[in-house]
């Protein structure tokens, strides 16, 4: 999927569940969507070998000053939630169609089935640009987040000559701890899995300003880590 813009969506921006391979995403605009953008894999026969999702030339904004909120006393739709970024890739042994036409599905990220092990995240030339520490509502507001419903694993994540722009440090990321309602036999058995406190993310080659990460801007951030 390439040359495409989203805005204001309630779900990602951009999303596939797709049973290929190699998932891309070139040259998009992200701007103020709820889950941002997300890229996964449906592999169950090939769930070892090596799986790609690849973002690349992708613009990422924050939240908008355009409330979600318009007059929730006027009989307007109000939904407060947290906002990230781009959600975490990931391959499971499954998939969803490009368009959803049932409710069952639903949110799309909502993964459902095992997770397969030979994918790897590769975003390239991504920029992140006004990343305020909380939305208007006082929730989060990140470039990262983890699928909610991963817990067996977390495929690694490299970022290859990402730009950071107007980004408070509280918006660098944020990966949940394990849902308790992990622990069942069903899924992980006595104790929850513990994927999201096991990703692996790789930055190289970043640079960071405007009024990233302190309001002085005076500190020099690593551009590999």
């Amino acid at each position: 999927m390439s040359n495409f813009v989203a805005y204001k969506n309630w779900f990602e921006g951009a999303f596939t569940f797709d049973t290929a391979i190699e998932v891309r995403f070139t040259n998009m605009t992200m701007i103020d969507n709820r889950k941002g953008i997300a890229a996964f894999l449906g592999q169950g026969k090939r769930q070892y070998e090596r799986l790609y999702s690849r973002l690349k030339n992708i613009k990422i904004y924050g939240e908008s000053e355009i409330p979600d909120c318009v007059d929730e006393n006027n009989g307007d739709f109000c939904f407060q939630e947290d906002k990230y970024g781009v959600v975490a890739g990931g391959c499971h042994q499954g998939g969803k169609p490009v368009h959803i036409v049932k409710t069952s599905p639903l949110p799309p990220d909502n993964l459902m089935v095992d997770t397969c092990f030979g994918m790897e995240n590769e975003y390239e030339d991504l920029e992140f640009i006004d990343f305020k520490k909380s939305t208007l509502y006082g929730l989060k507001n990140s470039i990262i987040g983890y699928p909610t419903s991963n817990s067996d694993f977390s495929p690694p994540m490299m970022l290859k000559n990402s730009r950071f722009i107007n980004v408070a440090k509280e918006s660098l990321g944020y990966l949940m701890d394990p849902n308790p309602g992990w622990a069942n036999v069903k899924d992980c058995g006595d104790f929850p899995c513990t994927a999201p406190w096991n990703m692996v993310l790789k930055f190289l080659n970043t640079s960071w300003e405007g009024g990233t990460i302190t309001e002085s801007n005076e500190t020099a951030y690593a551009a590999d880590f």
